[in-house]
């Protein structure tokens, strides 16, 4: 019996030892209280206590042997202090599983201020995916309809859409003669600019013909230089170089890499396909340069998207209608083109909306993001992979964007 006596008084020395935890210290306080009522209670049942050879200054003994009165008043406290241990117990449990919550909401609070910060840079990447999105629609409309049809009805949605906010906004329309040159000229590379990209999509691959239009960021400086009369900067021509070695990576030429085992047919289409790509971009920065002088002369955007478009549907409908090659599409291809139609409505919505709420830069930047969209797209929706160098002029291309951004 007296080793079970130093067993417990080796236990109650170690509870010193839970004050150095980060236990709460009051849950030790009554663990330790319990156990001195039970050490107590045991030594008065076998009636050992004067038989245990103690010493005095020592032993840890003497605090428990207290007078009769103060072992019933602390007995009477034993379940009060078990319950009290329970709901310390209980409330911990509790205060973890609400910190818990509080960790989750915090996140989504932090995660919520993120996205409305960067509202604008995630709508410029919705714009980039809508445009990818745009052109392998009419990668696969041009394999059985004709360019020349597919250039109206893909800007049809955009002319009623836009017609729709400049009256919800109630944009006050132009006066002079000079307003309406500017926005017939933008109408004109509008038309121009789809042309060409769309027939560059019936000879080359969705991501080649992308890539090359993105050299209308280079071209655009050049433009504005030769019309405005803005400063061209020495960055300017250093990045339209990468941007030109870019596209010479993408079209391929056998003079530069050699000859491969592409047939002459497929070599004379990619060159083909080249060169509407990059009159598409120069039109494209013509458009641009435009657009800035419209801006400078206060000629809302809105007004000039729905006169742009306007004049591109009636030229574009008017050349298929004078060619002769008009046919009525299926269920399906008048799906798709209505489909192109509203994505490239909603990409240029979602553009324009970027540019109100965010830096230029920042926006043009983002938009190169369409480059790989169009890859990616183009790999898992039509299953056509590009070769090494077409990758390699993207990357280039992107890079002249971003420098000649920033």
């Amino acid at each position: 019996m007296y080793l079970h006596i130093q067993l417990a008084i080796c236990k109650y020395d170690s509870l010193t030892l839970l004050q150095k935890c980060s236990l709460n210290p009051v849950y030790i306080e009554n663990i330790k209280r319990t156990f001195e009522l039970d050490l107590k209670r045991m030594l008065r049942l076998f009636n050992l206590i004067g038989s245990v050879p103690r010493n005095e200054e020592n032993d840890p003994l003497s605090p428990l042997l207290q007078s009769e009165e103060e072992y019933k008043s602390e007995t009477t406290k034993s379940d009060s202090t078990e319950k009290q241990n329970t709901e310390l117990a209980n409330s911990g449990s509790t205060k973890e599983s609400n910190c818990k919550v509080c960790n989750f909401k915090t996140a989504c609070w932090k995660c919520w201020n993120f996205l409305k910060d960067r509202y604008g840079l995630l709508l410029a990447i919705l714009s980039a995916f809508t445009f990818a999105t745009m052109s392998i629609i009419v990668k696969v409309l041009v394999q059985t309809l004709d360019p020349l049809q597919v250039i109206p009805i893909s800007l049809i949605v955009t002319t009623i859409g836009s017609l729709c906010f400049v009256w919800q906004q109630r944009v006050s329309l132009p006066t002079s003669c000079t307003d309406y040159i500017w926005l017939f000229l933008s109408g004109v590379t509008l038309t121009s600019n789809t042309f060409c990209t769309v027939y560059s999509l019936s000879f080359i691959d969705a991501g080649n013909a992308v890539t090359i239009l993105y050299t209308s960021v280079m071209l655009a400086g050049f433009s504005s230089w030769l019309i405005l009369k803005e400063p061209l900067r020495l960055r300017e021509f250093c990045f339209a170089f990468l941007a030109l070695l870019g596209v010479v990576f993408v079209s391929h030429p056998s003079f530069v890499f050699g000859k491969d085992q592409m047939d002459t047919s497929d070599k004379e289409n990619t060159l083909i396909g080249v060169g509407f790509s990059l009159g598409g971009a120069f039109s494209i920065s013509l458009q641009y340069t435009f657009v800035r002088k419209q801006s400078q002369l206060g000629i809302h955007s809105l007004f000039s998207l729905f006169f742009n478009s306007t004049v591109a549907v009636i030229i574009g409908a008017v050349a298929v209608i004078a060619s002769g090659k008009w046919i009525e599409p299926t269920f399906v291809e008048a799906s798709l083109a209505m489909l192109c139609s509203c994505v490239y409505f909603v990409g240029q919505c979602a553009l324009y909306l970027a540019l109100k709420v965010e830096k230029v830069t920042l926006v043009t930047i983002t938009l190169t993001i369409d480059i790989v969209f169009t890859f990616l797209m183009q790999y898992l929706l039509l299953h056509i992979a590009s070769t090494w160098t077409s990758y390699v002029g993207a990357l280039l291309i992107i890079t002249a964007c971003i420098g000649i951004s920033i």
